[in-house]
């Protein structure tokens, strides 16, 4: 992710909005019709967390909680690694999860 020029409570407006149109159209009702049978045969076994998910994406997806959540102190922090004095990494190995390999 880069930095953003948005205020912070618009960019998190603007990330679930955007959350909420992949929702609707990968995750959504859209995706039972299509995956809908796997998706039953999963509950049938005790695994609900994606019908569950259709039902609150509002209360997890909320711009207002992940403001409130920004505003947090920083329990730990992530920083990126120290850079190799003059050398420049390849294009692979800038990706974190590395693609498959292409047979």
């Amino acid at each position: 992710m880069l930095p953003t020029k948005l205020p912070l409570k618009r960019f998190y407006e603007e990330l679930v909005r955007t959350q909420a149109v992949l929702n609707r159209k990968h995750l959504g009702w859209g995706a039972v019709r299509r995956y809908g049978g796997a998706a039953l045969q999963a509950a049938a076994r005790g695994q609900t967390n994606y019908l569950r998910m259709l039902w609150k994406f509002s209360t997890v997806y909320n711009p207002e909680r992940q403001y409130a959540d920004h505003q947090q102190p920083v329990r730990y922090e992530m920083r990126p690694p120290r850079p190799l004095a003059g050398i420049k990494p390849s294009k692979q190995e800038l990706y974190v999860h590395m693609p498959a390999a292409v047979h």
